[in-house]
């Protein structure tokens, strides 16, 4: 695997927009209670961003149940390669995104459409909105400086973005060098990451 298959390759398994396939009835079991490290969210990553190159896979609390997020191989679609990132839910279901990176661009393949859809842009300043390939999501950046409480963590200066699909309206919040950390509906927390290594020490961010 080439130096770009790698870097599209970590570009996907910390892709913070999890679960843009997400589902409303996702509500099976309860979610395990475990409290995280600080360790476990503070790793030292080199560059400076919402989505960090970094081998480090996730486990995603999404409102009664949770996923995985994994990858697979690189594949290539219209002569252009993409990650396909996956989500292994709890219930046993599986769903793929394919994704990649360009020029501060993280763009989503759509089979629906000629034209990607963008997921982020590092240009894109607080307030700047857009919508996905197909017009059926809306997507605004609400603020850099979002915070958010989890079971685990309190969260300071996040990246906050907003989804709006149909009557659901969702803000998705990430933290600079380590990725997506949760995500709210209308204000209620209902996703979260969960620790590989907690403990029974609840921690605070300063």
């Amino acid at each position: 695997m080439n130096n770009r298959k790698v870097y599209l390759v970590w570009i996907a398994i910390l892709m913070v927009f999890p679960s843009l396939f997400s589902q409303e009835d996702e509500n099976e079991n309860k979610n395990e209670k475990v409290i995280i490290t600080d360790a476990d969210f503070e790793k030292e990553i080199k560059k400076n961003t919402y989505f960090p190159l970094a081998n480090n896979t996730k486990k995603i609390a999404w409102k009664n149940t949770f996923y995985h997020e994994k990858i697979e191989n690189v594949k290539t679609f219209n002569g252009k390669e993409y990650i396909a990132c996956f989500e292994e839910w709890e219930s046993g279901r599986v769903k793929k995104i394919y994704l990649r990176e360009e020029d501060g661009l993280v763009l989503q393949y759509e089979a629906c459409c000629t034209m990607e859809t963008i997921r982020f842009n590092e240009d894109y300043k607080k307030g700047e909105s857009w919508e996905s390939a197909n017009k059926k999501i809306k997507y605004k950046i609400i603020t850099y400086l979002g915070k958010l409480k989890t079971p685990y963590k309190n969260y300071n200066n996040l990246l906050v973005i907003r989804k709006i699909y149909g009557r659901s309206v969702y803000d998705f919040y990430y933290k600079k060098k380590y990725g997506y950390v949760g995500a709210t509906k209308r204000g209620v927390l209902i996703s979260y990451v969960i620790p590989r290594n907690p403990t029974k020490e609840e921690k605070k961010e300063n």
